[in-house]
């Protein structure tokens, strides 16, 4: 295996693709009569991601948007967001290592947006057991604010 065929993190590359469509339909068409080293394996596009950041970005946007419209207990005094609080915990792992692979990749646009995904995910993770209503509302107004879940479902 060549050294650009493994990633930073010692595993192959994974194909990309555009706006989630398959890594066959993101990947440019030659010309009829041209070489195929004439077009470039990869698009140039800044929303380009691989089919797993797809998928953490959609899993990503639907923890978000379930914790939005989380309603409290019947008392009012307490939220239940033990399945929330977990998949955040899970979400987080995965998205330290796709931010470190998108930066080893030179994907700024991804880099990105896991970055400003990350300080949400920490904050549900570490949310206690019956939360108040004033720490869920915190973090919802400052998802409303920077426009997280609308950014998520941009890729």
């Amino acid at each position: 295996m060549a050294a650009r065929d493994v990633t930073a993190a010692g595993r192959p590359p994974r194909k990309p693709t555009v706006y989630g469509r398959t890594s066959a339909e993101a990947l440019p068409v030659a010309a009829a009569g041209s070489s195929p080293a004439a077009v470039s394996p990869r698009p140039s596009s800044a929303a380009e991601i691989d089919s797993e950041t797809a998928r953490h970005l959609e899993r990503a946007r639907m923890l978000l948007r379930s914790f939005k419209n989380g309603r409290p207990s019947e008392d009012g005094l307490t939220f239940d967001i033990a399945y929330e609080r977990q998949l955040s915990r899970e979400l987080l792992g995965k998205n330290n290592i796709l931010r470190s692979d998108a930066h080893s990749e030179g994907n700024e646009a991804v880099e990105r947006l896991l970055g400003r995904l990350e300080p949400f995910l920490l904050e549900i993770a570490n949310l206690g057991d019956g939360s108040t209503p004033e720490e869920v509302r915190l973090i919802k107004e400052r998802m409303q604010s920077e426009g997280i879940i609308a950014r998520l479902g941009l890729f």
